[in-house]
């Protein structure tokens, strides 16, 4: 997935906090599509909501400054629990973003944050 594409979704999205920021994370230059080239993996709305409530809850104990988290857990919990969706990580020297979409490739949601996250680029 190249950045361009989600640069475009980005700015197509509402405004809002997780959104600005990313797109500010993308400005920041040289933050590339970091996945290995595989086939899209799935997972069930359901199964992205406990993973990142979880998430939330321990960034929220650790105070890590992650940008969209909660605003992502709020949308798997919107969806229907069977809805499938995907993730795309992008990072770069000064940041990262986690993307998520839906089956039909519309972006839902995403994490980003300065620096790196947890001595790895992208959570």
């Amino acid at each position: 997935m190249e950045t361009d594409v989600l640069r475009k979704c980005l700015q197509d999205q509402p405004q809002s906090i997780w959104r600005d920021h990313a797109i500010e994370v993308l400005n920041e230059g040289d933050v590339l599509y970091t996945g290995s080239g595989e086939p899209k993996r799935f997972s069930t709305s359901k199964d992205m909501f406990d993973l990142y409530h979880l998430r939330l809850e321990i960034g929220r104990e650790k105070r890590t400054d992650v940008v969209g988290m909660e605003e992502l857990v709020d949308r798997f919990k919107s969806m229907s629990n069977s809805d499938r969706v995907y993730g795309r990580p992008f990072a770069g020297p000064k940041g990262f973003i986690y993307s998520f979409w839906d089956e039909n490739d519309s972006l839902i949601g995403c994490i980003s944050g300065k620096g790196v996250f947890g001595g790895r680029s992208v959570p």
